[in-house]
């Protein structure tokens, strides 16, 4: 989930000695990790790249980050699925099946695209149509 090699400098790796974290890696030696993966094949599993990856994170710091997508997840889709924007219900009204579904799809296309591009979709939801809506 790292848009561009500029942005990966405030990405917190470490280099890799004797197969442990060491030191921090400064911005360079960032940027050229990320050069590395981006230009390999596309559409692998991601444990398939670590064969190209000299950096690592802890996973404190893999925590973090991931606890920070979630909660910014949560507050875009609470923002999308409000009763201020025509829906029947809240997002934390809507069944446990429905949040995940919505959870996924906005992990994987963005807020603006989940907005945007399934207006039927989004109808069917506002309309607590869950078969339509495919959930």
């Amino acid at each position: 989930m790292i848009p561009n090699k500029f942005a990966i400098s405030s990405v917190p790796l470490f280099t890799v000695l004797n197969n442990l974290p060491a030191t921090p890696a400064t911005a360079a030696q960032k940027q050229a990790e990320f050069d590395q993966i981006a230009k390999q094949k596309r559409n692998y599993r991601a444990g398939w790249y670590k064969q190209f990856c000299k950096l690592v994170m802890q996973e404190a710091d893999i925590d973090r980050q991931r606890d920070h997508h979630i909660d910014s997840f949560y507050k875009e889709l609470i923002a999308l699925y409000s009763t201020r924007r025509g829906f029947q219900k809240e997002f934390d009204q809507f069944p446990a099946a429905a949040q995940i579904a919505l959870f996924d799809m906005i992990f994987n296309l963005g807020a603006t695209k989940l907005k945007g591009q399934f207006i039927k979709f989004n109808a069917a939801i506002k309309s607590e149509d869950w078969k339509t809506a495919g959930i």
